[in-house]
Order: C-alpha cells, then sequence, then structure tokens
C-alpha cells in the first residue's frame, strides 16, 4: 500500500505492540527527512511542507511508541534520512536544548527493562546521500554490506550491533567525503555485542582429539 503517514505509523505500532517482552524489534526507515526549526521529521507520500506537524512524523514520537508500545525485550532502530540524527538526540540528548529528554525517555526505558538503540545516517544538521549505483542511500547500503559478512572483522561468524554500527559508520564518512557523519545512541543498559546476522564465513568447528595417556604397567609387563 501507499507509505502515507497513517499506514507506516499503524504498521510501526503493530510490530512494537505483537513483540513478545524478550524479543528483539529491528526497525528499519529510509527515506526523506526534514528540519524545520528544532523539529525534525520522517515524511511519507501524503507530508505537505506547509504542515509537517500535523502531516510529517515527529521523530521524537519512536521512543514515545516504544515507550508506550512495548512491555520489555530490545529495540534497534536503524533510520536513514537527512537529519535522521536527531531522532538519536531525542533518545538521550547530546546538547543543551535535549537534555529534558534524558530523563523522559531513557530513565524511563531503562527502568522498565528496555533496552534500545538507535543508529542514524547522519547528524541533525546534515542530509543525507544515495548511493547512485546500488540506488539505496548511503548509510542503507554500507549497513547491509557489513551485515551480510563484511562488518565480521574478527571472522567469528557472526556480526554484532558495534560491528555492524561501525562498518557503517566508517564506510560512509569515507565515501561522503566526510560530509556525512552517522550517529548512534542507545539507553546505558543495551548490550552492544547483541548479534544482528550470523555470516557464512563462520570457521569450521574442530573437533579436541582425546588427550593420549601413556599406558599403565602391568605386573605382565616387562
Amino acid at each position: 500500500g501507499a507509505a502515507t503517514k497513517e499506514a507506516v505509523g499503524d504498521a510501526i505500532a503493530d510490530t512494537l505492540s505483537a513483540a513478545g517482552a524478550p524479543e528483539t524489534v529491528i526497525l528499519f526507515y529510509s527515506g526523506h527527512g526534514a528540519s524545520e526549526g528544532a523539529n525534525a521529521y520522517f515524511l511519507f507520500q501524503d507530508s505537505n511542507p506547509a504542515r509537517y506537524y500535523t502531516s510529517a512524523w515527529h521523530m521524537e514520537q519512536l521512543f514515545i511508541d516504544i515507550q508506550r508500545l512495548r512491555k520489555g525485550g530490545t529495540t534497534i532502530a536503524f533510520l536513514d534520512s537527512c537529519y535522521s540524527g536527531a531522532a538519536a538526540l531525542a533518545l538521550k540528548g547530546q546538547e543543551e536544548k535535549s537534555q529534558a529528554l534524558v530523563a523522559r525517555h531513557e530513565d524511563e526505558l531503562v527502568r522498565t527493562q528496555r533496552q534500545v538503540a538507535v543508529m542514524t545516517s547522519s547528524v541533525d544538521s546534515e542530509p543525507s546521500k544515495e548511493d547512485e549505483g546500488r540506488r539505496q542511500g548511503l548509510f542503507t547500503a554500507l549497513l547491509l554490506e557489513g551485515l551480510r559478512g563484511a562488518a565480521d572483522v574478527d571472522k567469528d561468524g557472526a556480526v554484532t550491533f558495534v560491528e555492524a554500527c561501525d562498518y557503517a559508520d566508517e564506510g560512509v564518512r569515507k565515501a561522503s567525503g566526510r560530509t556525512m557523519h552517522p550517529f548512534r545512541n542507545f539507553t546505558r543498559n543495551f548490550d552492544q555485542k547483541l548479534v544482528l546476522a550470523g555470516t557464512r564465513s563462520a570457521p569450521a568447528a574442530v573437533e579436541t582429539p582425546e588427550p593420549v595417556r601413556p599406558k599403565q604397567p602391568t605386573h605382565g609387563d616387562v
């Protein structure tokens, strides 16, 4: 169906509310974003530039919905849009204008044993670029590349959250000529070593041979 504000909001709400407490939910958004004064928005097919407040999705709304709908567990959001860093700021607060959000979001999430992490394609003041060759957002292309195995730097057959983020971060900065700076934030109880994907490069299992024990002499031995 059409990617309208209502349709996308309903899909996210349904996903969050249907997940069980111990489950991990990964949300991914790749699309347009807009900044208007101190506010930043995700845009949809029916968003009106003259009325972003009512026709687009305020980036802080993501954490309001997580608090309202998730009863526990882990939620990770990967966000690829212009100014998407505003969503990461809303979670934990990195500057004076966002400090009031720290207690309102992070403390409440931690108190109710919910782990939340967000990785964005750029900081709140930057546009995000596309990878013209792959016809995807630059951040999306490199994140997927990492999850397919390129980010498995220790070759243990698993790509963790921190490995995926480090790979996308370094790749995006380099490919964009340092005009994009991916940004991540997470609640203080979040496990950065959470495994997001397995790879085909997992080392083969090696059986450890039983130790050879010397033969014990018997009375018949000479």
